[in-house]
Protein backbone atom coordinates (compact mmCIF):
# COMPACT_ATOMS: atom_id res chain seq x y z
CA UNK A 1 0.00 0.00 0.00
CA UNK A 2 1.84 3.52 -1.26
CA UNK A 3 2.32 5.91 2.14
CA UNK A 4 0.85 9.39 1.69
CA UNK A 5 2.38 12.00 3.79
CA UNK A 6 1.79 15.76 3.39
CA UNK A 7 4.96 17.48 5.43
CA UNK A 8 7.99 15.38 5.03
CA UNK A 9 11.23 16.57 6.90
CA UNK A 10 14.11 15.26 5.66
CA UNK A 11 17.05 15.03 8.18
CA UNK A 12 16.50 13.97 12.17
CA UNK A 13 19.12 16.19 13.22
CA UNK A 14 18.32 18.97 16.08
CA UNK A 15 16.25 20.94 13.57
CA UNK A 16 14.23 18.25 12.21
CA UNK A 17 13.48 16.61 15.29
CA UNK A 18 12.66 19.95 16.76
CA UNK A 19 10.34 20.79 13.85
CA UNK A 20 8.58 17.53 13.55
CA UNK A 21 8.11 17.82 17.65
CA UNK A 22 6.95 21.46 17.49
CA UNK A 23 4.08 20.71 14.23
CA UNK A 24 3.02 18.01 16.87
CA UNK A 25 2.28 19.88 19.44
CA UNK A 26 0.52 22.12 17.45
CA UNK A 27 -1.58 19.18 16.17
CA UNK A 28 0.04 18.34 12.43
CA UNK A 29 1.35 15.20 11.27
CA UNK A 30 4.58 15.22 9.77
CA UNK A 31 7.12 12.29 8.67
CA UNK A 32 11.22 12.76 9.43
CA UNK A 33 13.51 10.80 6.96
CA UNK A 34 16.84 10.12 8.06
CA UNK A 35 19.29 8.17 6.44
CA UNK A 36 21.25 6.88 9.39
CA UNK A 37 19.44 3.51 10.48
CA UNK A 38 20.84 3.58 14.05
CA UNK A 39 21.61 6.63 16.51
CA UNK A 40 25.74 7.07 16.61
CA UNK A 41 27.51 6.30 20.02
CA UNK A 42 30.05 8.74 19.92
CA UNK A 43 29.49 12.19 19.56
CA UNK A 44 30.49 15.23 21.62
CA UNK A 45 28.68 18.58 23.73
CA UNK A 46 27.06 20.95 22.62
CA UNK A 47 26.56 24.88 23.40
CA UNK A 48 23.11 25.67 24.05
CA UNK A 49 22.77 29.38 24.86
CA UNK A 50 19.49 31.14 26.46
CA UNK A 51 17.41 31.46 23.17
CA UNK A 52 17.90 27.95 22.39
CA UNK A 53 16.41 27.07 26.09
CA UNK A 54 13.65 29.55 25.33
CA UNK A 55 12.82 26.92 22.26
CA UNK A 56 13.03 23.90 24.58
CA UNK A 57 10.78 25.16 27.10
CA UNK A 58 8.33 26.00 24.05
CA UNK A 59 8.88 22.49 23.07
CA UNK A 60 8.22 21.25 26.47
CA UNK A 61 11.15 19.25 27.18
CA UNK A 62 13.31 21.59 28.80
CA UNK A 63 13.39 20.48 31.86
CA UNK A 64 14.06 16.91 30.81
CA UNK A 65 17.40 18.09 29.53
CA UNK A 66 18.61 20.29 32.39
CA UNK A 67 18.71 17.06 34.14
CA UNK A 68 21.67 16.24 32.18
CA UNK A 69 23.20 19.46 31.10
CA UNK A 70 25.94 20.90 32.82
CA UNK A 71 26.02 25.03 33.49
CA UNK A 72 28.48 27.28 32.20
CA UNK A 73 29.20 30.09 34.73
CA UNK A 74 32.20 31.47 33.30
CA UNK A 75 34.59 31.41 29.52
CA UNK A 76 38.60 31.43 29.85
CA UNK A 77 39.29 33.31 26.74
CA UNK A 78 42.71 32.57 26.32
CA UNK A 79 44.60 34.50 23.71
CA UNK A 80 48.41 32.38 23.26
CA UNK A 81 50.11 35.38 21.20
CA UNK A 82 49.79 37.83 23.42
CA UNK A 83 50.36 35.47 26.41
CA UNK A 84 47.37 36.51 28.59
CA UNK A 85 43.89 35.35 29.28
CA UNK A 86 40.26 36.93 30.76
CA UNK A 87 37.65 35.32 32.37
CA UNK A 88 34.15 36.73 31.79
CA UNK A 89 31.67 35.86 34.97
CA UNK A 90 28.41 34.65 33.23
CA UNK A 91 26.62 35.89 36.65
CA UNK A 92 27.82 40.00 35.82
CA UNK A 93 24.45 38.79 33.11
CA UNK A 94 21.54 36.26 32.76
CA UNK A 95 22.94 32.09 32.81
CA UNK A 96 23.33 32.23 29.44
CA UNK A 97 24.77 28.61 27.76
CA UNK A 98 24.88 25.28 29.41
CA UNK A 99 26.41 22.45 27.99
CA UNK A 100 24.34 18.98 26.78
CA UNK A 101 25.62 15.83 25.48
CA UNK A 102 24.52 15.46 21.38
CA UNK A 103 25.05 13.71 18.66
CA UNK A 104 25.89 15.60 15.08
CA UNK A 105 23.15 16.17 12.82
CA UNK A 106 23.02 16.00 9.45
CA UNK A 107 20.57 18.00 7.16
CA UNK A 108 20.13 17.45 3.38
CA UNK A 109 18.79 20.68 1.73
CA UNK A 110 15.23 19.97 0.50
CA UNK A 111 13.03 20.87 -2.14
CA UNK A 112 10.53 22.34 -3.58
CA UNK A 113 7.85 23.37 -0.82
CA UNK A 114 10.39 22.46 1.88
CA UNK A 115 12.38 24.91 3.02
CA UNK A 116 16.18 24.66 3.30
CA UNK A 117 15.96 24.94 7.59
CA UNK A 118 18.70 24.82 10.25
CA UNK A 119 22.31 25.37 9.26
CA UNK A 120 21.94 25.28 5.15
CA UNK A 121 20.59 28.66 4.37
CA UNK A 122 22.60 30.15 7.25
CA UNK A 123 25.76 27.79 7.20
CA UNK A 124 28.25 29.98 10.02
CA UNK A 125 31.47 29.16 12.01
CA UNK A 126 31.26 28.00 15.44
CA UNK A 127 32.51 31.11 16.79
CA UNK A 128 30.03 32.27 18.39
CA UNK A 129 28.68 28.82 19.93
CA UNK A 130 25.15 29.65 17.68
CA UNK A 131 24.47 27.22 15.04
CA UNK A 132 22.25 24.70 17.87
CA UNK A 133 20.20 27.06 19.21
CA UNK A 134 19.26 28.94 15.92
CA UNK A 135 18.30 25.31 14.39
CA UNK A 136 16.43 25.69 17.72
CA UNK A 137 14.82 29.01 16.44
CA UNK A 138 14.67 28.13 13.12
CA UNK A 139 12.14 24.92 14.34
CA UNK A 140 9.64 26.77 16.40
CA UNK A 141 9.62 29.72 13.48
CA UNK A 142 8.83 27.20 10.99
CA UNK A 143 5.90 24.85 12.98
CA UNK A 144 4.34 28.20 14.06
CA UNK A 145 4.29 29.25 10.32
CA UNK A 146 2.50 25.95 9.10
CA UNK A 147 -0.06 26.06 12.43
CA UNK A 148 -0.98 29.32 11.56
CA UNK A 149 -1.47 28.40 7.83
CA UNK A 150 -2.96 25.25 8.68
CA UNK A 151 -5.41 27.14 10.88
CA UNK A 152 -6.13 29.64 8.39
CA UNK A 153 -7.00 26.82 5.97
CA UNK A 154 -10.10 25.18 8.13
CA UNK A 155 -7.47 22.62 9.83
CA UNK A 156 -5.00 21.87 12.15
CA UNK A 157 -5.64 18.52 13.68
CA UNK A 158 -3.14 15.91 12.94
CA UNK A 159 -5.66 12.86 12.32
CA UNK A 160 -7.09 15.32 9.44
CA UNK A 161 -6.04 15.39 5.81
CA UNK A 162 -3.42 17.44 5.89
CA UNK A 163 -2.78 18.52 1.58
CA UNK A 164 -5.96 20.25 1.49
CA UNK A 165 -5.47 22.16 4.27
CA UNK A 166 -1.41 22.95 3.71
CA UNK A 167 -0.56 23.19 0.00
CA UNK A 168 -2.47 26.32 -0.45
CA UNK A 169 -1.11 28.28 2.23
CA UNK A 170 2.51 26.99 2.43
CA UNK A 171 4.46 29.14 0.17
CA UNK A 172 2.99 32.22 2.09
CA UNK A 173 3.67 30.11 5.47
CA UNK A 174 7.49 29.67 4.39
CA UNK A 175 7.82 33.28 3.33
CA UNK A 176 6.00 34.70 6.65
CA UNK A 177 9.15 32.18 8.02
CA UNK A 178 11.91 33.08 6.01
CA UNK A 179 11.19 37.00 6.31
CA UNK A 180 11.18 36.28 10.56
CA UNK A 181 14.37 35.00 10.39
CA UNK A 182 16.04 36.68 8.05
CA UNK A 183 17.42 39.75 10.06
CA UNK A 184 18.23 37.50 13.21
CA UNK A 185 19.93 34.89 11.07
CA UNK A 186 21.70 37.66 9.31
CA UNK A 187 23.36 38.76 12.04
CA UNK A 188 23.90 35.40 13.82
CA UNK A 189 26.28 35.11 10.60
CA UNK A 190 27.74 38.15 10.68
CA UNK A 191 29.26 38.00 14.00
CA UNK A 192 30.13 34.72 13.25
CA UNK A 193 31.70 35.08 10.04
CA UNK A 194 33.88 38.89 11.90
CA UNK A 195 34.75 36.65 14.72
CA UNK A 196 35.97 34.39 12.72
CA UNK A 197 38.07 36.95 11.15
CA UNK A 198 39.44 38.51 14.09
CA UNK A 199 40.54 34.90 15.35
CA UNK A 200 42.62 34.55 12.02
CA UNK A 201 43.29 38.44 11.47
CA UNK A 202 47.05 39.08 11.71
CA UNK A 203 47.23 42.75 10.14
CA UNK A 204 46.42 44.87 13.68
CA UNK A 205 44.12 47.14 11.36
CA UNK A 206 41.85 44.04 10.44
CA UNK A 207 41.84 43.08 14.09
CA UNK A 208 40.69 46.83 14.84
CA UNK A 209 38.16 46.37 12.60
CA UNK A 210 36.77 43.29 13.27
CA UNK A 211 36.87 44.47 17.77
CA UNK A 212 34.86 47.56 16.42
CA UNK A 213 32.22 45.37 14.50
CA UNK A 214 32.20 43.27 17.19
CA UNK A 215 31.88 46.61 19.76
CA UNK A 216 28.68 47.72 17.90
CA UNK A 217 27.48 43.93 17.90
CA UNK A 218 27.67 43.23 21.76
CA UNK A 219 29.47 40.24 21.21
CA UNK A 220 31.36 40.83 24.44
CA UNK A 221 28.25 41.08 26.28
CA UNK A 222 26.51 38.30 24.71
CA UNK A 223 23.75 39.58 23.21
CA UNK A 224 23.35 37.01 20.53
CA UNK A 225 21.59 35.11 23.31
CA UNK A 226 19.21 37.59 24.40
CA UNK A 227 17.11 36.79 22.01
CA UNK A 228 13.16 35.47 22.18
CA UNK A 229 11.59 34.31 19.07
CA UNK A 230 8.13 33.76 20.81
CA UNK A 231 5.58 31.19 21.90
CA UNK A 232 5.21 27.96 20.01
Amino acid sequence: MEESHDIVIVGGGICGLATTLALHRKGIASLVLEKSETLRVDGGSIGVHVNGWRVLEQLGIAAELRETANLVTAFHDVWQEEEKSTLTPVRSTPILQVLIGCDGSNSVVARSRSPASRRAPHAMGSYIGQGGSAALEDALVLARSLARAAAGSGGGRADEPCEKMMIGAATTAIGEYIRERRLRVARLSLEAFVMGELLRAKSLATKLACLAILALLGTKALSHTNYDCGRL
